[in-house]
């Protein structure tokens, strides 16, 4: 029930040093949809994606998705 494997997370204070860094290391700027209130950014290399958030987490940290997440929240509390 993990769902798709979108990224691995990490905790970046300075989002915009950290996406500098990545891209002159080759990794491409990835378009994103703006659902966090918090800076970040996505940069890839076509196969994986690394999440650079302006949040602190547990880091890194893999993250995945579920479409239609809520749906099953009656049974997650259980």
């Amino acid at each position: 029930m993990l769902g798709r494997f979108l990224e691995i997370s990490i905790h970046c204070p300075a989002v915009r040093e950290s996406l500098e860094f990545y891209q002159r290391l080759g990794l491409q700027l990835a378009v994103t949809n703006d659902i966090w209130r918090h800076q970040y950014a996505v940069v890839t290399d076509g196969k994986v994606a690394l999440g650079l958030h302006a949040y602190e987490f547990p880091s890194p940290s893999l993250t995945w998705i579920h479409p239609g997440l809520a749906t099953y929240l009656p049974s997650l509390a259980d």
